[in-house]
This record gives structure tokens, C-alpha cells and sequence, in this order.
């Protein structure tokens, strides 16, 4: 900790969660910090506001100018993209420039569980924490990507404690040791490209969880993902699989009515999927990894089925809010194509569809293709609506209506609803064209279905 006093730290991006945890933490390590932001003041209100009982701390608002180059230290939140002019020239400087989680890993003597993939990470990430949190001795804390920042969940860990982080290619790109001693990557697809451009940059963003680990750590991969399964070996950790197609030394293998470890061998069921109280085949998956991560614990098999029963899901997350005659499900997470196909090929057609949202750059064939074979109507909205609209003409799919908000959406994927039918709102896109978050849009899309029904 002392080798911060009295360091230069600029935090770079006040948001209301990461930018606020740094800059704290910092102040309380007795650093000299600066908080710079392309936002003025009067954007930054509530931020600003929880900072006021600080008064050694200086601000750069309005963008982000040359007093930057005078830090020892500058930490990224993870909306700020690591190529900006002003962080090109602080490199040349030999400044150096991490992220959140690096700093986090610096300051604590906790273990870590890193979870990181393109869809299922905040699944995969509570339900382990819960799993371990229900059965181990040492505290255990939930962080990272999926609510508060690992930052802010370091004090009072030691040692033997565990956090269980979400991380997303953000977090991971300005790493420098942070080094998990439980790796997880579930699946990979192209994602965040209006940051990342290319494929290829996503992911030498997210390999980064494997970069410092060592034969000492652990690795868990789902070997059903070809991308994943080609890079199996460039791990240098102790390697443990998942899998419902191949046969395995370690690990565990999964279908559609168990969930069962591979260990010297032999296989041992764990847990029937008819236990799993999430929604969707493609949750099986993201309950295998985590009963993997209670078994590498030696949790009890009994155990790990009580804490799994008892286990409640995320809100938005194939969150069921209406289940009669006919269902309503708020998926608003799926905030890229990649994670509304899972939704779509795990439920029963007929499906009405609510789609759209930010534009990232993302291609929509794939999802386009699954929406022919599985949706009965699909109802489009925000920035994309064009570009999701094209791409359903593309494969001869014209069952579509364009909308210009949430209410106009929910009217119209329920005016005509039968029994049987799902009304799913799986927007594909991040929400920020139209809400601050996705939780917004779920709630948004909650509080029109109860005001129809």
C-alpha cells in the first residue's frame, strides 16, 4: 500500500461505479489523485456529489488535457478506450497505465476466480459465488464486471479468502501481473467491435486472463467452442474441460439430463438437469462451470445440489415475469446477437421478439437466420432498427414491425398473443441509445407488460 503514497494517480473516466471506487480507494492509500473526464461538471453531478466529502482531490473535467502527463500512475475505468492521444503520449512518457482490476490485484492478498467470455459470464459468475459462498469456511465476495468493482471488494480479504470476478475485455486489455488463480473462459464470438475493431483485438483483450498464470493455477475451458478448444494449448495452467460432445481426462461433461465430473477416468453425476432452476439449454452450460468450480473446491455432490436449487437468478436474464397462458420473458442482457440466438434456440417456438437497441457494430446474420427459424413476428427498435431489418430481409424474413418505443413494442407483441406463445425481449444490442443501462430497459419493458396485462 505505502508504495502509493504520495504517487501521482490520475483516475481516467469518473463513472459512477468504477471511477468512484478507484478514486476512492486511492485516497484512502494516501495517494495525490486527479480525476479527469471528457464530461463537465454539470454531467457529473452524482459522482461529484459522493466525492464532495473529499476535498484533496483534483479535478480535470471537460477533457482530458496535458496535466495528465504529469501522473505516475493513470487508471483506466473500462469505458475508456487505451488509444486516446493523451494515453499514446503518456506511454511514450513511460507513465505507466492499468486498469481497475490490476490495481485491485496490486492491493490484495486474496485468491481469485476470474470468469470472462462473451456471453454467460454474469451467470456463471453468481451462481459459483453462491456455490462457494454457501459452502466454504473463508469469506467469499462476488465482483468485477457483474456489480460492484473488485476494487471495492478487496478490504478485509486475506490470504485464504476468494473473489469470484467477472471480467470483460475492457477490464482485461491494460493488465499488467493481474493474474487469477482460477481462470474461466466459457465462450468466444466477436463482440465490443466499435472498441475493439477487429475479432482478433477482442481477443487478445480476453486471452490476457490465461497471460501471468502458471502450471500452479487453474484453467476451465469450454472445449465445445472451436475458437476456445484451438487454443488449449498456448495455457500454461493446470487445464479442466467442459463438454457435452468429447470425451475428457478432467473435467465435466454435461447433456441434457446430467451434469457429471470426469476425474482419473472415472465419471461421477453430480447433478440432474431437471434440478437446475434457470431457464434455457444453454444454462446447463453455465451451471456445469460452476458445479466444475465447486468440485476443483471438493465441495460435496449433495452440497452442490442444494446450493444449486436454491440458487436465484439474476433480474433480465430470461427472467420470467409472466407465465399463464402464454409466457413473457425479460432477457434485456442479451445485449449482443450472439446472446439473444442462446435465448431463441433455448425456448419453445412460437416466439414474438422484441430486438434492437445501441448500434456497436455488431452483424446481425446469424441472429437474422435464427429469427426465421424460431420467431413468429419480430418487433424492431432503436439505432439498429434499419440495420436488423435489413438483415431479416436478407434471408426472406418480412414478419417484422418497426417501433419507436418500449410501449408501442409491448402493445404490439401482445394485442394478438395466443396460448402458447413467448414474448421475449432479447434486444441483441447494448441500451444506451435509449436507456443507461440494461437493467432500465428491463424494468421499462416490465412496467409496460404490467400496465397492458
Amino acid at each position: 500500500m505505502k508504495k502509493y503514497e504520495n504517487k501521482k494517480v490520475t483516475v481516467l473516466g469518473l463513472s459512477e461505479r468504477t471511477g468512484i471506487a478507484v478514486t476512492e480507494k486511492l485516497i484512502e492509500i494516501k495517494a495525490q489523485v486527479m480525476v479527469s473526464d471528457i464530461k463537465k461538471s454539470d454531467q457529473l453531478k452524482p459522482q461529484l456529489a459522493i466525492l464532495k466529502k473529499h476535498d484533496n482531490i483534483k479535478y480535470d473535467l471537460g477533457g482530458h488535457s496535458e496535466k495528465i502527463l504529469d501522473s505516475d500512475l493513470i487508471v483506466l475505468s473500462p469505458g475508456v478506450p487505451p488509444n486516446l492521444d493523451i494515453l499514446c503520449r503518456a506511454e511514450k512518457l513511460g507513465i505507466e497505465i492499468i486498469s481497475e482490476i490490476e490495481l485491485a490485484y496490486r492491493l490484495t492478498d486474496a485468491n481469485i476466480i476470474g470468469i470472462t467470455g462473451t456471453n454467460g459470464k454474469t451467470t456463471v459468475t453468481s451462481l459459483a459465488g453462491h456455490l462457494l459462498k454457501e459452502n466454504l469456511d473463508n469469506k467469499v465476495r462476488v465482483a468485477g464486471n457483474i456489480g460492484s468493482p473488485l476494487i471495492a471488494e478487496i478490504n478485509g480479504m486475506e490470504k485464504n479468502d476468494w473473489l469470484v470476478a467477472e471480467l470483460s475485455s475492457f477490464q482485461l486489455e491494460k493488465i499488467k501481473y493481474f493474474k487469477p488463480e482460477i481462470s474461466v473462459f466459457i465462450n468466444f464470438a466477436p463482440d465490443h467491435l466499435d472498441r475493439h475493431i477487429t475479432g482478433q483485438n477482442y481477443w487478445k483483450a480476453k486471452k490476457r486472463i490465461f497471460e501471468n498464470q502458471s502450471k500452479k493455477d487453474k484453467a476451465i475451458i469450454n472445449i465445445d467452442d472451436n475458437f476456445l478448444r484451438e487454443k488449449i494449448a498456448d495455457i500454461k495452467a493446470e487445464l479442466y474441460k467442459v463438454t457435452n460432445k468429447y470425451e475428457i481426462d478432467r473435467g465435466v461433461y454435461f447433456d441434457q439430463e446430467k451434469i457429471s465430473l470426469f476425474k482419473e477416468g472415472k465419471q461421477e453425476p453430480i447433478i440432474e438437469t431437471k434440478d437446475i432452476p434457470l431457464v434455457g439449454t444453454h444454462n446447463i452450460l453455465n451451471t456445469a462451470f460452476a458445479v466444475l468450480l465447486a468440485k476443483i473446491f471438493n465441495i460435496k455432490n449433495d452440497n452442490i445440489r442444494q446450493a444449486v436449487i436454491s440458487y436465484q437468478a439474476f433480474a433480465h436474464r430470461l427472467e420470467i415475469i409472466y407465465d399463464q397462458e402464454y409466457r413473457i420473458i425479460d432477457d434485456s442482457k442479451a445485449t449482443n446477437p450472439h446472446a439473444a440466438v442462446n435465448a431463441l434456440r433455448s425456448l419453445d417456438a412460437p416466439i414474438i421478439l422484441i430486438v434492437g437497441g445501441q448500434d456497436r457494430q455488431a452483424d446481425f446474420s446469424n441472429l437474422a437466420y435464427t429469427i426465421r427459424e424460431r420467431v413468429h413476428k419480430v418487433i424492431i427498435m432503436g439505432e439498429t432498427k434499419y440495420k436488423i431489418k435489413h438483415a431479416l430481409q436478407q434471408v426472406g424474413c418480412n414478419n417484422f414491425e418497426i417501433v419507436k418505443n418500449m410501449q408501442a413494442a409491448v402493445r404490439s407483441s401482445l394485442i394478438d398473443i395466443k396460448k402458447g406463445y413467448t414474448v421475449l425481449l432479447s434486444p441483441a444490442c447494448p441500451s444506451w441509445d435509449m436507456y443507461e443501462s440494461y437493467k432500465k430497459r428491463g424494468k421499462d419493458f416490465q412496467k409496460e407488460v404490467k400496465r397492458y396485462l
